[in-house]
């Protein structure tokens, strides 16, 4: 139990001493943990995207081969 509390404590003292820093060099400060988080959710969303036009293709080429074979059937 002790342990969890100095290590949360020593976590809030660092984020407290990164933003007096920044705040002294007149920066903003950025968190790495939210800016990798926001950077592993953009990657993801792109992913989606093309995963999402992928699937659109592949529908689109199945249901052209399904009409082909029911005008062969036809003939």
């Amino acid at each position: 139990m002790f342990a969890l509390q100095y290590d949360t404590l020593g976590w809030v003292v660092e984020i407290i001493s990164c933003l007096f820093v920044s705040q002294a060099r007149n920066v903003e400060y950025v968190d790495k943990e939210v800016e990798e988080w926001e950077k592993f959710q953009s990657e993801i969303k792109q992913e989606t995207e093309i995963s999402e036009q992928i699937a659109a293709e592949d529908d689109t080429d199945v249901t052209e081969e399904r009409h082909v074979q029911e005008i062969d059937e036809q003939l």
